[in-house]
């Protein structure tokens, strides 16, 4: 755990994170049942694709963020540089995120996010209210600083200013279940993988009431309306029709009398 920290970003693009991660979510499913497959071995990566393609397109307009392609191997992925604080940002899986702070001694070769705390999070190392997480007991591998220096230059080759200007890093952590978000925060981390920082951004999760099926009728319209919703059939309205015409015929003829 680590202490509370308030991440200068505006509140639109907080709000606006979780709501394309729901997106994200949804075109991927959709994409999925295009298609009826006899097994689910096939990986479709429409999910990472379509999310970072949406905070590419928000950076067009927010002057605040540059967002940039960045690469690791095989991987694309993005990076986003608040250009008030000097802070970048990268996105990740809750779930990828404890995998890394349970094997961070046994890595034969650093990840993206050691390299990058290595990199510009060496101030956090040594503060007092660092707390050790019960994943990360060990010692850090220790990769040469030739090493880490390289793949920095590789990661940050799009950046289009110094890397000298980072000050930290930062990730924003989400946990999604049945095609929707369900928690978000950004943390901080030392070189260990332990959380410094960190601030929940849960406040800023709408909720995708399209993925969600209303099955609830109201007690009131049962009350009030009898059919419950139910249309007659043609020969109900017919027998219905042929009452109410009995009906109003002892009237008139009680009237006449």
């Amino acid at each position: 755990m680590g202490e509370n920290k308030e991440f200068e970003l505006s509140k639109n693009f907080k709000k606006y994170i979780p709501d394309r991660i729901n997106y994200s979510l949804e075109i991927m499913l959709n994409e999925k049942n295009k298609t009826i497959l006899g097994t689910n071995n096939r990986l479709i990566p429409t999910f990472w694709d379509t999310l970072n393609g949406e905070i590419i397109k928000y950076s067009v307009n927010d002057t605040s963020i540059s967002v940039f392609i960045a690469k690791r191997g095989k991987w694309e992925f993005i990076l986003i540089f608040d250009n008030n604080t000097q802070i970048l940002y990268s996105l990740m899986k809750e779930t990828n995120f404890k995998i890394l702070q349970k094997n961070v001694s046994k890595r034969l070769a650093p990840h993206y996010g050691d390299i990058l705390a290595r990199t510009f999070n060496k101030n956090l190392k040594d503060l007092g209210q660092v707390k050790f997480d019960a994943y990360s007991q060990s010692e850090p591998n220790t990769f040469s600083d030739d090493k880490i220096n390289f793949a920095v230059d590789n990661i940050l080759v799009n950046l289009n200013q110094p890397k000298s200007v980072i000050k930290n890093h930062a990730f924003i952590l989400f946990d999604t279940a049945k095609s929707e978000i369900v928690k978000i925060r950004c943390v901080l981390i030392n070189n260990n993988f332990d959380v410094c920082f960190e601030e929940n951004w849960n406040n800023y999760i709408i909720a995708n009431y399209n993925m969600v099926t209303e099955t609830i009728i109201s007690s009131d319209i049962i009350i009030n309306n009898p059919t419950k919703g139910l249309a007659f059939t043609q020969k109900s309205k017919d027998k219905i029709e042929q009452k109410n015409n009995i009906e109003l015929k002892k009237s008139q003829n009680a009237k006449e009398s």
